[in-house]
């Protein structure tokens, strides 16, 4: 039954590949590979896990992918404001230079104050080590306990907030230098810096997520402009696949150098590592998805908890303003799959089984809406919010096969902030200021003036 699923799966995606006018990064494409992926991986290891796949899994699998397809049909038909033409996309703007070098300096001191504070605070709970040992303690305080952690400065963590964003936006420029024929080096190189560091404190808080965000930015706009380039009537080249390729080699290969770094597997246990991070999340949902369903105390328990510890923490109910999302580790013939279970569970324990519909349908029409607009723009630089905030968005989607990122980083109070910071980013970078758009409302409400009176 699991090569059954694999195979329906591979089906659909043809079909919508097909259908999406062949456009690798488009929100349903990016849904359905890494499950298809995860999939391929789990056939590989079922004797070892000794792994059947039940009905009630194969049937959320499936219809969880129908309903976003669904999704993202819909939001295909949701009327949104016509873009004008496409921007050159190597338009870029002059005399931006002395921001790039003031971004490079704000990061590197607000990551060296980071990784300070983090020292320090490891230290005053007895840890002993370098920082290897200081982001493992970090990284199980915040994941398993609701003990409070670190506690930065407000410009620390308001300077955390905006160099996150601007990572993506950087991943963004970073991509955009690929199109440029006759580039300034002294811009690229900062840029490429400010790409590094921004990875590099990606992993600064003990686990990869930050620096996998920045690099499925990178990749994604990369396509977009690559796709722009051509107008949509070109399929991806084999350059570009080529180079996607040896930019996810790279990484992986940095993945691997860095384990010791932030304390995780050794060097030898390396596969094991990339079977725990991709292929083991079907198989633990497998072994509860006969049992959980619809069991939360509260609305959205799992799936929207940071907006409910928001929301009740300024309501001053104590019980729900602090709790703990935690998910028991699984063990297969003494082998420990670890404790992600795919989107799908955060669902079905929260919503019963309608919520294995109803939630992907309504991330689909939310992400195909987003990717409709970040694909043109009508502004100067062909660099918009709309194109970083899918960028950023494009990971959420992808590693939904890992656990649900939509409700508890998408609708978190967390993440409208840091919408608000990147649009702000994108002003200060791309001069996108107010003026053009009082313009655009002006010329749309003579243009509706015109048609009524004729």
């Amino acid at each position: 039954m699991l090569l059954l699923l694999f195979f329906i799966l591979l089906i659909l995606l043809i079909f919508e590949y097909q259908h999406n006018n062949k456009e690798l990064i488009s929100p349903i494409i990016l849904y359905l590979v890494p499950f298809i992926v995860m999939i391929l991986i789990a056939l590989f290891n079922a004797k070892q896990w000794s792994f059947e796949i039940n009905f009630t899994t194969f049937v959320i699998v499936i219809f969880g992918s129908l309903a976003f397809s669904l999704g993202t049909s819909t939001g295909n038909r949701i009327k949104l404001r016509r873009n004008g033409k496409n921007s050159d996309i190597s338009c870029i703007k002059n005399g931006n230079t002395w921001k790039y070098v003031l971004f490079l300096i704000a990061q590197i001191i607000i990551f060296y104050l980071k990784i300070r504070y983090i020292l320090a605070f490891a230290r005053n709970r007895g840890v002993t080590g370098g920082i290897s040992s200081a982001l493992r303690y970090l990284n199980d305080l915040t994941k398993f306990t609701t003990e409070d952690t670190v506690h930065y400065p407000f410009f620390v963590s308001l300077g955390l907030d905006i160099c996150t964003m601007f990572g993506f936006s950087c991943a963004c420029l970073f991509a955009q230098q690929f199109f440029i024929e006759k580039r300034k080096k002294v811009d690229f190189i900062l840029i490429l810096l400010n790409f590094i560091i921004a990875f590099i404190g990606g992993s600064t808080s003990g686990g990869r997520g930050g620096s996998v965000q920045v690099i499925v930015s990178f990749i994604c706009s990369l396509f977009i402009f690559y796709q722009r380039k051509n107008d949509y009537k070109k399929t991806v080249s084999l350059k570009i696949i080529c180079l996607t390729v040896l930019i996810l080699i790279g990484v992986l290969s940095l993945f691997i150098i860095s384990i010791q770094w932030i304390g995780r597997y050794p060097p030898s246990m390396i596969l094991r590592y990339i079977t725990n991070y991709i292929g083991v999340q079907i198989y633990n949902f497998n072994s509860i998805s006969e049992t959980e369903s619809g069991v939360s105390e509260i609305f959205g328990q799992e799936t929207f908890y940071p907006m409910i510890q928001k929301i009740c923490s300024l309501l001053g109910i104590s019980k729900w303003a602090n709790y703990h999302v935690g998910y028991p580790n699984v063990y297969s013939t003494g082998y420990n799959t670890g404790n992600v279970y795919t989107c799908y569970y955060s669902y079905i324990k929260d919503f019963g089984l309608i919520g294995a519909i109803i939630l992907p349908f309504i991330f689909g029409c939310y992400s195909q809406i987003i990717y409709r607009s970040a694909k043109r723009s009508d502004r100067n630089n062909p660099i918009t919010t709309s194109l970083v905030y899918y960028s950023n968005l494009s990971y959420m989607i992808i590693f939904s096969f890992f656990a649900d990122k939509f409700g508890s980083i998408v609708f978190s109070p967390n993440m409208i902030k840091r919408t608000i910071i990147l649009y702000i980013i994108n002003v200060f970078l791309f001069d996108t200021d107010m003026n053009t758009e009082k313009t655009a409302i002006i010329v749309r409400y003579q243009q509706r003036k015109t048609s009524v009176e004729r």
